[in-house]
């Protein structure tokens, strides 16, 4: 299951746009976040960008898995 959520971050008050994905293979939820501004700025290269950064870190996720069974 996937989802989106937009949360303001009380650190420092950046609205950020957070997608989640459930990675089944080892039962874990990747979380990509990027600041709400940034989503008006070439909607095309963003989605690219966290695409690959989601497919790097299942891929990160799974061979860890994968070495400590």
């Amino acid at each position: 299951s996937t989802g989106v959520i937009e949360v303001e971050s009380p650190y420092d008050k950046i609205s950020r746009v957070y997608g989640l994905a459930r990675v089944e293979p080892v039962n874990a939820i990747v979380a990509v976040g990027v600041p709400r501004a940034e989503l008006y700025v070439s909607a095309r290269q963003l989605f690219n960008q966290q695409l690959l950064l989601s497919i790097l870190i299942s891929y990160a996720v799974f061979c860890l898995k994968k070495s400590i069974s």
